[in-house]
């Protein structure tokens, strides 16, 4: 009796572990993102069931003439800092950094900051949303780019045109 007890524990405890991974599946995929560099917006789709819908539209800066965002589809590779403090190429820092597959220095970021000492983006940098003036990289407010990070796995797709 203990042997079949302990039997249909462990078929039990596999089963969960299938449920798991099947959930996790499931997950995957949940969301994908597109950029428009002409509108600088950057919008979030949501998957229900066969259908994209489009949950979030959000005001972005996108690269400024000859250092623009290049186009195409990518994912996203990498959470960067756990959220923290980011010292960007052009001596600023920004926040909640996702790598985009792009190549190296290419992020969906927080508006720039002078100092890691305080909360307040540098000069017109919230003004210059919706305007094309990264180094390529794509900027968003601080609750955009939180809500990002917090929200979009590694693998999401990201077409930037």
């Amino acid at each position: 009796m203990k042997r079949i007890s302990l039997l249909l524990l462990c078929v039990m405890l596999m089963m969960s572990c299938l449920n798991v991974h099947a959930t996790e599946e499931t997950v995957e995929g949940k969301y994908r993102i597109e950029v428009d560099r002409t509108a600088n917006i950057t919008y979030v789709y949501e998957k229900t069931n066969d259908d994209w819908k489009c949950i979030r539209e959000m005001a972005c800066s996108t690269g400024r003439p000859g250092r623009e965002t290049p186009t195409g589809t990518y994912e996203i590779w990498s959470h960067i800092n756990k959220g923290g403090w980011y010292a960007m190429r052009n001596g600023t820092y920004g926040l909640y950094n996702i790598g985009i597959s792009i190549g190296r220095g290419y992020t969906f970021t927080s508006v720039c900051y002078a100092s890691t000492k305080d909360y307040q983006p540098i000069g017109q940098q919230m003004d210059d949303l919706g305007k094309s003036v990264s180094n390529g990289s794509i900027r968003l407010s601080l609750v955009d780019a939180r809500w990002m990070y917090k929200n979009i796995s590694d693998g999401t797709e990201v077409k930037i045109y």
